[in-house]
C-alpha cells in the first residue's frame, strides 16, 4: 500500500494547497470540538500541520489527552474532492520560537494580505507563537466531489507498521484549567431567541 502521495492526484492536489480545515478533538468528557484552522501539509504530506497560540492551548492540550482527531478538507471549486481524515495527533511546543518562524512563513501571507497592516501585525508577538499540532493520517477517507457524497467514499489505511508521531514533552508548569462558565439549559436559549 503506497503512501499519501500515491493517491489521485486531485486529493494530493488539494491536501498539498489547503489554506483551511476543520480540525476535531475530543474534551475530556468525550464531547467532539471542530475548529477551522490553517493548515500546512509537510513537504512529504507525512503530517499535515495546523496550530493553535501559546495564549489559548486548549486544542494542544485536548490532542495530548487524545490524539486521536479528524480533519476535513473540502474542495472549493468544482469537482475537487471532499476529503476526511482520521489521525494520529501530536503536539510540537519544545521550540517556541521555531514554531513562530514556520507558522509565520506557513500562514503569514494569508492573514496579512493588506501591506498597510503588516507594521502593526509585526508588533503582536502574541498571535505568533504558537503550538503547532502535527496530524499522521491512519485513514483517509474521499469523495471525488460533493455529488458523490451520498455513495460510498474511496478509502487508504496507513500501513499497519506505520509509527505515528509522539507530543513533545509537557512543560515543566500545570497547564491553567479552562474556564467554566455558567451555561443556560439549551431550552431558555431557545426561548429567549425566539422572543
Amino acid at each position: 500500500m503506497g503512501g499519501i502521495a500515491d493517491l489521485p492526484q486531485p486529493v494530493v492536489r488539494l491536501i498539498q494547497s489547503v489554506v483551511n480545515a476543520e480540525f476535531a478533538t475530543m474534551t475530556a468528557d468525550g464531547v467532539p470540538i471542530d475548529t477551522p484552522l490553517f493548515a500546512f501539509p509537510a513537504e512529504d504530506l507525512s503530517t499535515i500541520d495546523m496550530a493553535t497560540g501559546l495564549a489559548y492551548p486548549a486544542k494542544a492540550n485536548r490532542v495530548r489527552r487524545n490524539p486521536k482527531v479528524g480533519v476535513l478538507i473540502e474542495g472549493v471549486l468544482p469537482g475537487e474532492p471532499t476529503i476526511s481524515i482520521a489521525g494520529m495527533a501530536a503536539v510540537r511546543d519544545a521550540d517556541i520560537q521555531g514554531n513562530a518562524l514556520r507558522y509565520l512563513a506557513e500562514t503569514g501571507h494569508y492573514a496579512h494580505l493588506e501591506a498597510d497592516l503588516w507594521p502593526e501585525q509585526q508588533k503582536a508577538i502574541w498571535y505568533w507563537m504558537r503550538i503547532i499540532m502535527v496530524i499522521a493520517p491512519k485513514q483517509i477517507l474521499w469523495w471525488d466531489d460533493p455529488a458523490a457524497l451520498e455513495s460510498a467514499p474511496h478509502r487508504w489505511d496507513a500501513p499497519a507498521d506505520t509509527e505515528f508521531p509522539v507530543s513533545d514533552p509537557l512543560p515543566p508548569t500545570s497547564p491553567q484549567p479552562a474556564p467554566k462558565w455558567s451555561q443556560p439549559p439549551w431550552t431558555q436559549l431557545a426561548q429567549g431567541t425566539l422572543r
